[in-house]
């Protein structure tokens, strides 16, 4: 009786987790479309190119106030 009733209510965790994921998704995708996080700050945030090889000053382009990322990259 005892593993019945744990196996029950392991199924109804498991149930309402999915269906919380599964409505959290819905929820995201009518909100902003696709969840892309990339494309959501690239279109709500300056992305710039600085530097094509060449060497640079780095601190001339952080600003001083806010946060700021710099992505290095490479083509290989």
């Amino acid at each position: 009786m005892r593993f019945l009733l744990l196996l029950t209510v392991v199924l109804a965790l498991g149930l309402a987790g999915l269906i919380g994921f599964v409505v959290h998704k819905e929820w995201h995708r009518g909100r902003s479309g696709p969840s892309t996080t990339a494309g959501t700050l690239a279109s709500t945030h300056p992305v710039a190119t600085i530097s094509k090889g060449e060497r640079i000053d780095i601190d001339a382009h952080i600003p001083h106030e806010g946060f700021t990322v710099v992505e290095f990259s490479a083509d290989f």
